[in-house]
Formats: structure tokens, sequence, C-alpha cells
């Protein structure tokens, strides 16, 4: 009862932080499900379930603690020349506390994903700029998905539900510029969130057949700069009071979808034979028509009689991101290698297509992004001779993953466009480890 209530002390402070856009999309989430190649709506058994199906975390122990860290370089080129795109690195948190009540597994879970150099970063490109549509920025914010899971049916049927926490950031510069009475402004800036659901089901028909069903609500994250400067009367002189310009106010606004992430269905299938291997097959469709230019959006207005002298330009029209709806395909594979009872070790490989959601981009617009192939390889090692500290099994994962993007040249309708054609391609690398403690 005690580890179980400093569970859910634990649980209740890891709500609060603030949680926006999952970054998840990119490079998944703990070591195991990335290793097999994110194949992982039918597996589960830890907190990357919250992201994956969060009804297979009645699979994982009544309280289990896990901490995780990634690395992954991007080596993007853009007309043969290498992307400047910051390095993905972040910490990853996740706990699972449960209860067996009439012969029924009851589970809650968080996952947490924080850069470790910064927070959360907002990008706002022009509107011919280069942009890849899951690399360049979507990865730069925290993530949080938190929620719970209970079977239906003992051991054949459970669901799952959780929350992923998206952001908007409002505010600006509200500043006075006056010659009778100096300059003077504030900066405003205000958060606030919104939660999106991620519902999930899981049934086993058979021992050795498991099923997967997952919706995970489109995210978006948007920015808003109303900005305001109060413009006083402008005169001659300072004290013979002939006006020049009445007073007038410029208010300057900015609005910007800073990331997004597609509704989803995930169907998920795996086999499990015997206890020392599993298949699994995901197939995942991802709703990208829905998905707003992420190109700042600014209005500006004066008014006063300056406002007459230099009037406002319209706003420059924002092209749409061109993007469709695919499906995505994953499978994976785990193989018990060493099994006794004092240690075993697991092996993974798993391989995922992503094809592109982007049409090509003709006009203006420069959203980048192809074909990608990713590969996963892991290795899992669990120590179960630490009974007088750990009271369970505790784990290390690592995971190698590689991300092979297709070259593709998109070829501009006009030929005095100023940005021209772009042939792009290239790879990314990422690799981690997940470190799971279990108390029960």
């Amino acid at each position: 009862m005690r580890r179980l209530l400093a569970g859910l002390i634990l649980f209740a402070l890891l709500i609060p932080a603030a949680a926006w856009a999952t970054p998840y999309d990119t490079f998944g989430t703990g070591a195991r499900s990335i290793g097999m190649g994110m194949a992982y709506g039918a597996v589960g058994g830890d907190a990357s379930a919250m992201h994956y199906n969060p009804a297979t975390i009645v699979k994982a122990s009544t309280f289990q603690l896990e901490f995780g860290y990634r690395v992954g370089d991007i080596a993007l080129e853009m007309n043969d020349r290498q992307s400047d795109i910051d390095q993905d690195r972040g910490f990853t948190l996740g706990v699972v506390i449960g209860k067996t009540l009439l012969a029924r597994q009851f589970r809650i879970g968080v996952n947490v994903y924080t850069p470790d150099d910064h927070f959360m970063r907002f990008y706002l490109p022009q509107r011919t700029a280069p942009v890849f549509l899951r690399y360049t920025n979507i990865n730069h914010m925290q993530a949080t998905i938190t929620g719970g899971a209970f079977e239906i049916v003992p051991d054949i049927w459970s669901i799952g539900f959780g929350s992923s926490f998206v952001s908007s950031n409002t505010g600006g510069v509200d500043f006075l510029l006056s010659e009778d009475e100096g300059a003077r402004g504030n900066l405003v800036t205000r958060l606030a969130s919104k939660a999106t659901p991620v519902i999930g089901t899981y049934v086993e028909p058979l021992e050795w057949l498991h099923f997967g069903l997952t919706y995970r609500e489109k995210r978006e994250q948007s920015l808003g700069l109303p900005n305001r400067i109060d413009l006083g009367n402008l005169k001659v002189f300072k004290d013979n009071g002939i006006i020049v310009f009445q007073e007038g106010l410029e208010i300057l606004q900015v609005n910007s979808s800073t990331h997004f992430s597609p509704r989803q269905i995930n169907l998920a299938m795996a086999v499990e034979p015997n206890d020392s291997f599993i298949w699994s097959l995901d197939a995942t469709h991802y709703k990208y028509s829905e998905m707003k230019s992420n190109v700042a959006f600014s209005v500006a207005n004066l008014t006063g009689d300056l406002g007459q002298v230099l009037p406002s330009d319209p706003p420059l029209l924002i092209p749409e991101p061109k993007t469709h709806d695919v499906w995505g395909v994953a499978t994976g594979v785990e193989y018990k290698a060493i099994d006794n009872p004092k240690f075993q070790l697991h092996t993974r490989a798993g391989y995922n297509f992503r094809p592109t959601p982007v049409a090509e981009q003709t006009d203006v617009s420069n959203l980048l992004d192809s074909d990608t192939h990713i590969i996963g390889a892991g290795l899992g090692f669990t120590f179960a001779d630490f009974s007088e500290v750990f009271p369970a099994p505790i784990t290390l994962d690592i995971f190698n993953q590689f991300h092979y993007m297709e070259e593709r040249t998109m070829r501009k309708h006009d030929p005095t466009n100023d940005f021209g054609d772009v042939k792009i391609g290239g790879y990314a690398n990422s690799i981690g480890a997940t470190f799971i403690l279990r108390f029960n």
C-alpha cells in the first residue's frame, strides 16, 4: 500500500508538467518499442504504451519507473548541401502504477519527454523558407501523455484512454511612444493548454494472438503575438503646441501554427507463439489533409494621421501546405536469446515505412518531405538477481534507429521563383536507452 501511495504522489506531481504537441511521431518513445520499429500497438507492457496503445499498459507491473535518454543526429540534404538542423536529444520519464481488483488489472500511467537544453521552441518561417515536415522543429518541445487502462474481460480484453496535452502561446508587446512622456512598454505572454484524447483497445482472442486498435486525435500548437504601439502626437517643436500628426495606433498581429501532429488510427497485430518470440505488425492512417500552414501570418494596421500617410500593406497570401492522407506500415520482432533465472537477453529488430504526405511544391511554398524508411534494432538486458535491493527484475533496453529519406526533386512551375527547384534526401540516426525499475 505504501508503494502504491508513493506512486500516486509521484504520478500527481508529473501531470501538471507543461505538455505540448508530441515529438513521438518522428522518433517514437521507449527503447523497446523503437528497437521493434515502433510496431507496438499490440505489444505494450511499459509506459511508452501511453502513446502506442494505452490499453496495453495492463501488461505492465503494478508499480514501475522508467528513465530514458536519446540522441538523434539529422543529416538531411537540400540541393546537395547539408541542412542546418539541430540535434534532437532529451530525457524520457515513465511511471505505471496499478492494482488487481476483482480479478482484473487496473493501471494508470504517464510518459514524459523533455529536451535537455530547452523547454520548447517556436519556429516562424517565411513563406518561401524550406521546412522539413518531420525534422525541422517538431521534436523541440516537451510532450506528456497521461491516462489509464483496465480489463473488461480478464486476460482477454482491455481498454485504455489517455490525454495528450497541447498548448497555445499568446502575448506581445504593448509600447507607448510619446514626445512628452518618453517611451514605456511591457511584454505579455500567456500559455494555455488543452487535452486531446488517445483511446485504445487490446484483445487476446487466443493466448498467442493479440490485436490492438488506437485512435489519436490531432494535436496543434499555435502562436499568437498581437503587438500594440501607441504613437503620441508628433509636434514641430516640443513646446509650440503645433501638432503635425495626431496620435495613432500601430497593431501588428502575428499568428502561426507552429506544431502539428495528424489525427491517427492505428491497427495492430502481434503473434507470440511461445515465451521467447514476438512478431508484430502495425498499420497507421495519418490524416495530414487537415494540416495548416506553419508560415507566420502577419497583419499590420496603422491608425491616425500616420495611417493616412503610410497606409498598411495588404497581408501576403499564405500558401497551402498541400498535404494529403497516408497509410504507414511497421513491423518488428523480439527474440529471447538467453533465458535463465538470473538473466535474460532480448534481441529486437524492426522496419517502419512512412510515405510522404507532401505533394509537389510547385509554387512559392517549400514544405519538404519524401518517403522515409526507418530501421530499428535493440537489445534488452533483464537482471533478476537483485532481490535484496529491488523486489522485482530490472531492465536496461538500448536501441539504434536509422532513418533514410529517399531523394526527391520538386520543380517549380515559375522559372523566376525566388527559391527555385529543390532536391532533398539524406538520413537521421538516433540512439538511446531506457532503464526500468519494478517494485512488485
